[in-house]
């Protein structure tokens, strides 16, 4: 039932095609769009700036008085008096002061709050040739509460070769490490060709001195990861190791090897050094707990030129390698960790094929994630205040911004010049997102956001939008489309197929349409060119040249007689205009008709005087006729009563005499209908009245196959006209429909308002009656309203030309559109106005 009803509307409402066909094309465009243009609407958005900035000073941003917003202190250096310096700003960049250095510090300051007032402390070391200082600066103080403190000596005497005291790397933390509740700096010092000190340091800020230090070691030490193994609140600490193969003096655990490393509370070893590869080697250290002990997970490479593959290994608290698994070689491997659901995680990551692995307690390992480009170990921060951390990958050109599974990814383009030169910070900004900020090697300052995208949620209504919006744009089109093939075809049939002639200009006054019936009317020796002005194409013909110029100067509707003189009579016609309106009322150009007029009491004297020619040869014809036929009668019964037997075989001769001339009857009986219609009885009247009154002469034939269907403007229902007359009409139009379908068939009559362009956009009631018939071949289409044409075996010929009369006689066109094996359409256009000049209303 469904799928028979698509058909029938599929089939009888061809526009429904064009619809679908619409739709389908602007879903395939969206689709295309977004594959092509790919603009995802994604849960964050990212915003990031680069600016210049001043090479001697340094910014860090830290929340010291822990209220949601970041302070900022500088590091400065003044290379003109070579001195230093640290300035404290408040959260809106007011200065709070400067303090001033004796010696250079080094970079990387440390933060916390050592005796939990909860207000931060800053930190941070400097050092001259022979010997390294802490400085200790509340950004409350005027004044350092820790100043110049003397931590270590250079090497007296400084290895040979070597003249200055390089301290390469000093980082640290402020934490409680024996679990009184007061903070200590745990510090990792480390020399370059001074070789000394490589060790970590325990410094008691309430004490003022060191409380700890690691044994005298060659090796360097890398990150510190502390850990409280046994639960007794007092910390361990694991520690990563290098090689740089630089200390050739005897001295133990020396760098020419790499060494799993870990020390206690009091930093003496927890178990003796584990050694690993030579020189150009290194060992990345994780603690990790397992089934509640607690273990060290190492990453062991070799970036030397011998065959040393990669491997990961888990060593106990005894220094017990208790798993070993060898990894893929010719390739470099990073280790890292990351707290999810309060456990720790661990996951490296491969340099060259850009992938992270999951690693577990068995020191297994699966693939969770690749890049496009070679990425650095993550560094979490919670940039969305979620209260879940995002993880920032640096690479030389790219960061990479993912959540805790890897999957949600923003790239930001920004060339890092190989490294950054400060430690990405954190710029608290209370309920605002907060902002990523590092400065590079290049004195570039580079601040990021990361935040919520409140259009995430709504993003396949943005996906729809986009589709609706194809959807309207190709509807558009196709009316313009539609539009202009109607405007065109209409004006190209007018032009065509009028009397009159017609001129259409643009708003400047260029020709762009003429037909040749104009050319013939004016009686012009040369041919009209398009796209020439009028004043040049119509020089012939001054009066109407000076029309148009009246009506491009006015600018509005112009109607006038016309007079000239051609080659061997005088025109006497009307010339009319009407602007084609635009947007704001300006002219898009004009549409002029001009037309031939015959004198006023011609036309009817001819047609009165035509008619009463025409009636009197009828009534002269009719007469002997009927002479005819009653003598033919009288024979007939005659011959009957005297020759019975020779009768009946010249009764089917009568019979076809008889025949024939009541044929010429009905022909002259037509015929006079024709020629003497009566004056048209114009009053108001329904057209659906009309139509129902025409189809009740039809009620025998019209059954369960022969149906007709009504489809009438109802808003537009009452017109002014004969209702006899066109009731006669529209009998004459559905007795042939019905005579062409043969029994079985539909009619269809349906009634509309429309506007045409060649009757300068006057109100029109267009009726068509449309039936299921085998069609009028084209050969018979053009002669059918010829008075006697019939096709018909009993037919007179006058049924069309009556009603092509009566339709005329309403100021009206009556018009057919078939072919053979094809429906036909008879198509009535009616004014809206009536005759006699008054309107509907």
């Amino acid at each position: 039932m469904e799928l028979t009803f698509l058909k029938r509307i599929w089939g009888r409402k061809p526009y429904y095609r064009i619809h679908f066909f619409i739709v389908l094309l602007a879903l395939l465009i969206t689709f295309i769009s977004f594959y092509l243009f790919p603009f995802p609407i994604t849960p964050h958005k990212v915003h990031y700036k680069i600016q210049g900035h001043n090479p001697y000073l340094i910014p860090y941003y830290h929340d010291f008085d822990h209220d949601g917003f970041s302070e900022k202190i500088e590091l400065k250096h003044n290379p003109v008096n070579n001195r230093w310096a640290i300035k404290g700003y408040t959260v809106r960049e007011q200065l709070i002061d400067q303090w001033n250095f004796l010696e250079k510090w080094l970079v990387h300051p440390i933060f916390g709050d050592f005796n939990n007032d909860h207000h931060d402390e800053v930190y941070v070391f400097t050092h001259t040739y022979d010997s390294l200082f802490l400085y200790g600066l509340d950004i409350r103080e005027k004044e350092f509460f820790l100043y110049r403190k003397f931590i270590f000596r250079a090497p007296q005497p400084l290895p040979p070769n070597t003249s200055v005291w390089d301290l390469d790397r000093i980082s640290g933390l402020l934490i409680d490490t024996n679990g009184d509740e007061i903070k200590e700096l745990v510090v990792q010092i480390n020399a370059g060709f001074a070789l000394q000190p490589r060790k970590i340091i325990i410094y008691s800020i309430q004490q003022q001195k060191i409380l700890a230090q690691s044994p005298l070691a060659g090796i360097k030490l890398g990150i510190i990861k502390p850990f409280d193994y046994n639960h007794d609140r007092k910390l361990e600490f694991a520690v990563s190791t290098h090689t740089s193969n630089n200390y050739h003096q005897p001295v133990p655990f020396s760098d020419n090897y790499s060494w799993l490393i870990a020390f206690d509370n009091n930093l003496n070893f927890l178990f003796s050094p584990i050694r690993f590869y030579p020189a150009y080697s290194r060992v990345n250290t994780f603690p990790v707990e397992v089934n509640k002990k607690t273990f060290i997970v190492g990453l062991i490479q070799y970036l030397g030129k011998l065959d040393l593959p990669p491997k990961l290994v888990l060593v106990n608290m005894q220094g017990e390698i208790v798993r070993e698994k060898i990894l893929p070689p010719n390739e470099e491997y990073k280790m890292f960790s990351l707290t999810q659901e309060n456990k720790k995680q661990l996951y490296f990551l491969t340099v060259k094929s850009r992938k992270i692995f999951k690693l577990d307690s068995q020191l297994n390992y699966s693939e969770v994630a690749q890049f496009k480009q070679s990425v650095d170990i993550p560094l979490p921060f919670d940039l969305d205040l979620d209260f879940e951390p995002e993880l920032m990958f640096f690479s030389k050109k790219q960061i990479v911004i993912t959540e805790m599974d890897f999957k949600e990814r923003y790239y930001i383009p920004v060339i890092l010049n190989n490294t950054y030169g400060i430690h990405p910070q954190i710029q608290k900004r209370g309920l605002n997102p907060p902002q990523l900020i590092f400065m590079n090697k290049n004195d570039q300052l580079f601040s990021l956001t990361y935040t919520t995208n409140p259009f995430y949620p709504y993003r396949y209504l943005f996906r729809l939008g986009v589709f609706f919006l194809y959807f309207f744009f190709l509807e558009g089109l196709w009316s313009l489309i539609r539009y202009y093939q109607f405007t065109r075809n209409s004006l190209q049939h007018f032009l065509g197929s009028t009397r009159n002639g017609v001129l259409i200009l643009t708003h400047n006054g260029r020709i762009i349409q003429v037909n040749a019936q104009l050319e013939k009317t004016l009686g012009l020796k040369q041919h009209i060119q398009l796209q020439r002005p009028y004043s040049e194409a119509l020089r012939e013909r001054p009066e109407v040249v000076q029309f148009l110029l009246n009506l491009i100067n006015e600018n509005r509707p112009i109607h006038q007689p016309i007079q000239f003189s051609l080659a061997e009579e005088e025109f006497i016609g009307e010339i009319s205009a009407q602007p084609i309106p635009g947007i704001l009322n300006i002219p898009l150009g004009y549409f002029v008709e001009i037309k031939e007029n015959l004198p006023a009491r011609m036309l009817p004297e001819r047609i009165r005087l035509w008619s009463k020619t025409v009636q009197k040869m009828a009534h002269d014809i009719k007469t002997p006729l009927s002479t005819i036929q009653l003598s033919l009668r009288t024979l007939e019964m005659k011959i009957r009563d005297l020759a019975q037997a020779q009768f009946k075989q010249l009764h089917p001769d009568f019979e076809i005499i008889n025949s024939e001339l009541q044929k010429v009857r009905t022909i002259t009986r037509d015929f006079l209908k024709f020629t003497n219609l009566e004056q048209l009885q114009f009053q108001y009247c329904s057209l659906q009245e009309i139509i129902e009154n025409a189809l009740s002469h039809f009620s025998n034939y019209l059954n369960s196959k022969i149906n007709v269907q009504l489809e009438l403007d109802s808003q537009h229902d009452r017109i002014w006209a004969d209702p006899q007359q066109l009731s006669m009409v529209f009998q004459i139009i559905i007795e042939n429909a019905i005579d062409a379908m043969q029994g079985e068939g539909q009619i269809m009559i349906t009634s509309n308002l429309a506007q045409y362009l060649d009757k300068n956009l006057r109100s029109y009631l267009e009726i068509e009656i449309a039936d299921t018939g085998p069609g009028i071949p084209e050969t018979d289409l053009e002669k059918v309203f010829e008075p006697y044409y019939t096709t018909k075996k009993e037919g007179t010929g006058m049924g069309l030309a009556i009603a092509r009369k009566i339709i005329e006689d309403h100021q009206g066109e009556i018009t057919i559109v078939s072919r053979k094996d094809f429906a036909t359409v008879v198509r009535i256009v009616l004014p809206i106005e009536n005759i006699g000049g008054n309107d509907l209303g």
